[in-house]
This record gives structure tokens, sequence and C-alpha cells, in this order.
């Protein structure tokens, strides 16, 4: 649920972004928190996974690394935009 409470953020940001208008506070600070939350506790929801070897973490990470700093990146640069437009714009919001 905290994935998903990410992307639904992400893909707000994303759309008031493109349309140039902020969204409300929440949106970023609880994207930012769902996310963080949510990759930190990937690993403990996956039961299946009895044991980790240093090899499987390095992996994960160069793979991760590649498919999500893209995204990730982005999600940054939207966090940014959107906090920053808050002190200039109170009262435009589009969501």
């Amino acid at each position: 649920m905290l994935i998903l409470l990410a992307w639904v953020c992400h893909v707000m940001m994303s759309i008031n972004w493109v349309i140039d208008k902020p969204v409300k506070r929440w949106v970023p600070v609880y994207g930012t928190l769902a996310g963080i939350m949510g990759l930190m506790l990937w690993p403990v929801a996956d039961s299946t996974v009895n044991d980790f070897a240093i090899t499987d973490i390095l992996r994960a990470a160069a793979m991760g690394l590649a498919l999500i700093l893209p995204c990730f990146l982005l999600a940054i640069h939207l966090v940014r935009f959107h906090l920053r437009a808050q002190s200039g714009r109170e009262n435009s919001y589009v969501s």
C-alpha cells in the first residue's frame, strides 16, 4: 500500500508539473515518506526470502539503480518544484 501511495503522489505531482500548478503540500510530503518507508520495508514484506547473501544485495542494488534511478531523480525534482512553488502560490491548487 505504501508503494501504491508513493506512485499515486508521483503521478499527481507529474500531472500538475506539466500544467505548471503546485499540488497541495501533503502530496510531496506523504509521497516522499511513503516511498522511503516502502523501500525500507520491501525486504521484510517478502516472506519467501530466507537468506540474503552480500552478492544478492549488490545485484539487487545495481538492478534497482539502473531501473529506478531516472524515476527517483524525477521524483526529487517534482518534490522540489512543488514545495518551492508553495511559497509563491499558496492558493493555486489544481488537485
